[in-house]
């Protein structure tokens, strides 16, 4: 599995079973295995932390960008219809 397929897991989680999930990816991140005694062939790549949220849990209002705040799409203004 790959970083990018663990993250949308993690989301999975959170939406399927009322539980609440917390990412974090230090970087880096080495100090897990030290930590954890594992090889040095393993590679953590993600903290998920995972539980039921407090009944008075409060979650901000966050907001994205859209993507053409944040992007410029190469040939999409040169395009004739």
């Amino acid at each position: 599995m790959i970083p990018g397929e663990l993250q949308i897991q993690a989301g999975d989680i959170e939406l399927n079973s009322g539980l609440a999930t917390l990412t974090h990816t230090p970087s880096p991140m080495g100090f897990l295995n030290q930590i954890l005694d594992r090889p040095k062939n393993e590679r953590p790549f993600l903290l998920l932390v995972v539980g039921y949220p407090a009944e008075n849990a409060r979650v901000p209002v966050i907001t994205k960008k859209p993507p053409s705040e944040i992007a410029t799409f190469i040939g999409e203004a040169n395009r004739s219809p």
